[in-house]
């Protein structure tokens, strides 16, 4: 029960991390579409699982199936499941999520062998080993919020039961209670008439003594049943505040590792929108130093400015270049997008 979820969540956390790795590219002519790719099925994840919402949340009560019922009970569990059309609903959340992640996948490697080709590869294997790292972190956490949930729940259970059976048996006491009631006042009925035949006939005091014991060891034992029944019920009072108490430890637990994951999905996020900015950016510069008009004449110094666009980032550039009479020919250019500079130059020679 728990991997399936541990699943789903680490897919999550794990392609998201992969756009952070993968958006440094800009320029392959293939590079955009592939970032594209990446964000729009990562960002389509988050809506699997919310439309899978109660999929997900029978998997971590073992409605689906429970670990704690053993083989048999766990392939009773299993049958049943089949019946009510609740394993179909696990292969279609895993169809969906398997198309997601098979398409970032591939737009991933697309780009790593991209980058491969320029970038050295020392750096690239860096860059590509930071989601395993994170996602192995990640899996850690779920595993131990997965295990949580369900010996919670089987504390929970067991408690349950026991207060269940503990009502049982207070409810017999009570009946108990009530016939010894009854009997008291059958008895103290018996004892007035006895008195009263005492008064009228002269009975024997002696009889009426014996009679007045009986009285006495009924009321006794009504006594003591009335104590065993407080105490019963003090001790189910306390196994209440006990399993109280554990839920709250455990919702809270849960509530903490939430938050947790929460930070650090905002954190990649985060990383995710600067990167794209960067790369915007020198996509913008690159195609401004490129549209500088710098026509071929021998013995001319031409300079000459820029503008490009892309990805909503506009950048200016400025460039100089020269043709020598000898066939040499050497090209400047600057190109800047908000803060961030590019620089280019190059040298030919005609002969």
């Amino acid at each position: 029960m728990t991997k399936i979820n541990k699943l789903s969540l680490v897919i999550l956390m794990s392609f998201s991390l992969s756009n952070t790795s993968f958006a440094v590219e800009a320029a392959k002519p293939n590079i955009a579409l592939n970032i594209s790719n990446i964000i729009y099925h990562t960002a389509n994840i988050p809506a699997t699982l919310y439309r899978h919402k109660e999929t997900i949340g029978e998997l971590l009560k073992g409605d689906i199936i429970n670990p704690n019922s053993g083989f048999i009970g766990g392939i009773f569990g299993l049958g049943a499941s089949l019946a009510n059309g609740k394993i179909s609903k696990v292969i279609k959340l895993s169809s969906d999520l398997g198309k997601e992640v098979t398409s970032i996948i591939d737009n991933a490697a697309q780009i790593r062998n991209i980058s491969e080709e320029s970038l050295p590869g020392a750096f690239i294997n860096t860059i590509y080993n930071i989601p395993n790292e994170v996602v192995k972190a990640t899996n850690n956490i779920l595993e131990k919020t997965a295990d949580t949930v369900v010996e919670r729940s089987s504390n929970y259970k067991e408690a349950k039961e026991t207060i269940a059976k503990n009502k049982k048996e207070i409810e017999q006491d009570k009946k108990q209670i009530e016939i010894i009631g009854k009997n008291n006042q059958g008895l103290q009925k018996e004892v007035k008439n006895i008195t009263q035949k005492v008064n009228d006939y002269g009975v024997e005091i002696n009889q009426v003594k014996e009679k007045t014991k009986l009285v006495e060891k009924s009321t006794r034992d009504v006594l003591e049943n009335v104590r065993g029944t407080q105490q019963l019920l003090s001790t189910n009072t306390n196994q209440i505040i006990q399993s109280t108490n554990l839920i709250r430890n455990n919702t809270n637990e849960i509530n903490h590792i939430k938050t947790d994951l929460n930070n650090r999905y905002n954190q990649v996020n985060n990383k995710v929108k600067h990167n794209r900015n960067t790369s915007s950016r020198g996509i913008a510069s690159v195609a401004a130093m490129s549209n500088i008009p710098l026509p071929a004449i021998v013995g001319k110094t031409t300079v000459g400015i820029g503008m490009g666009h892309y990805d909503q980032k506009t950048a200016l550039a400025a460039g100089v270049g020269r043709y020598y009479e000898n066939g040499t020919a050497m090209k400047l250019s600057i190109g800047l997008a908000g803060s961030q500079l590019s620089v280019g130059g190059g040298v030919s020679y005609s002969f």
